[in-house]
């Protein structure tokens, strides 16, 4: 979250539409981290430069940090004879030529593509799947996509440039077209994932603890925002797991993590923890992966807690679920449900443990 808002106000500041309190904000992230304060330098020298229009702020500074990383990458050997400094200041100029084009700075765009090109890659176009739905699509370079309930792909109308990247908000499966010089890159909240050619399943909801990539066929190679230096491999059958854990307060005052050991962050925060396992089948059926069992028009779920079952619930029936009573939230179920309907979804869940519902104002109440 510190990283997303300063990218924000960075962004504002270049803009001139920063105000008094946000300035002071900024400021104070400036002042905690030297290399912030570089970064800021430098995009301002490249944004006196040209006169650009504002757009996506979230695809650009992940634009920014994938060109990084590739120029790291791209070094290799010869960083061995280029003094640290000056290495770190050239990665950030080429990632500066990259946040000026983003913010349709087509000089420096020009330099490497042709106007069709770039007028091409800017056409972003945006899907988005209701609850009660589930959509399929097939992007310009023949991968195809599907998007589960409450979902949204934000994707380019062509893949001109070095790279195919989306944004993803929700949950979708992918099958993505083999392309070795074209890297596939799918951006998320808490994730950024980048592959060749491969089937998958991403979840990444807004306010879920739980996000997931289920990889079914060939590699991927997932980073995150949070922790650029790290870097996990997927091989098939592997998932990724990310959760949230909540901090709470211990009784000396201190903040520490709920259920799980991890680094005090502060009141009312969350801490990251991630994890690798493997898919879940349904009671030992080979055949009924729980992560990917969407995709066939069937909602199940394996030892999962009450209120994430919930949460799936919602998206997959179209309606609103509240606990009235917290201690029913982490009720681990198991369940298949197909062709019930909600009231006999409910009903097959409190044949096995034992709560109440009613429905008031179109919401369902769990006691």
């Amino acid at each position: 979250m510190d990283n997303q808002r300063y990218e924000e106000l960075l962004i504002r500041d270049l803009t001139g539409d920063l105000t008094p309190d946000e300035r002071r904000e900024l400021l104070d992230f400036l002042q905690a981290d030297t290399g912030r304060r570089r970064e800021q330098e430098i995009l301002k020298d490249f944004w006196a430069q040209k006169e650009v229009t504002y757009a996506d702020t979230h695809s650009t500074f992940e634009k920014l940090k994938d060109r990084i990383r590739l120029e790291e990458e791209s070094v290799g050997m010869k960083s061995a004879f280029t003094p640290a400094p000056r290495r770190h200041l050239l990665l950030w100029r080429s990632a500066a030529a990259v946040l000026l084009f983003a913010l349709g700075g087509y000089g420096i765009f020009h330099y490497y593509y042709s106007d069709r090109s770039a007028r091409h890659s800017l056409a972003w176009q945006e899907k988005y799947t209701a609850r009660k739905a589930m959509s399929k699509m097939i992007l310009a370079d023949g991968s195809s996509v599907t998007l589960n309930a409450d979902s949204r792909l934000k994707y380019p109308a062509g893949f001109d440039g070095p790279i195919r990247e989306v944004y993803l908000t929700g949950e979708a499966f992918f099958n993505i077209q083999k392309d070795p010089d074209h890297p596939f890159i799918i951006h998320t909240d808490k994730m950024t994932i980048r592959v060749l050619g491969t089937s998958f399943n991403v979840r990444s909801y807004p306010g879920d603890a739980v996000m997931e990539t289920t990889l079914l066929q060939g590699s991927i190679e997932v980073t995150f925002p949070d922790r650029p230096a790290d870097k996990i491999i997927l091989r098939p059958s592997d998932k990724l797991v990310i959760r949230n854990i909540p901090v709470t307060m211990d009784s000396a005052g201190g903040a520490s993590a709920d259920k799980e050991k991890g680094k005090a962050i502060g009141k009312g925060s969350t801490e990251t923890k991630y994890s690798l396992t493997g898919l879940t089948y349904y009671r030992n059926q080979h055949n009924t992966i729980v992560e990917t069992s969407w995709v066939d028009n069937k909602l199940v779920f394996s030892n999962e807690e009450f209120q994430s079952v919930a949460r799936k619930m919602e998206r997959w029936y179209g309606v609103s679920i509240v606990f009235d009573r917290e201690d029913l939230e982490t009720i681990p179920f198991t369940g298949y449900f197909q062709k019930e309907n909600i009231t006999e979804a409910l009903y097959a869940l409190q044949l096995s443990e034992k709560f109440r519902y009613s429905v008031r104002d179109s919401v369902i109440h769990i006691y």
